[in-house]
């Protein structure tokens, strides 16, 4: 089994969340930087030990549209 996978779209998280066997997680979000004016949300790390499932990196693209209308 993988370590990881890596999430890019809204089918593969609802598969990803239907698995889920417990409502208690673990998540981490995800940013391009440590210092606090440069980073930008990239995305969520969640992981369920209950499920057998290894831990999952949830990318958004959400800052990257807005960045182009904005550009």
């Amino acid at each position: 089994m993988k370590d990881y996978i890596w999430i890019k779209t809204l089918d593969e998280l609802k598969d990803f969340c239907s698995k889920f066997k417990s409502k208690e997680f673990a998540f981490d979000t995800e940013f391009t930087s440590l210092g606090w004016y440069d980073q930008r949300l990239i995305g969520m790390s969640v992981y369920d030990r209950n499920s057998g499932l290894p831990s999952a990196f949830i990318q958004f693209n959400f800052w990257y549209k807005y960045w182009e209308k904005i550009k």
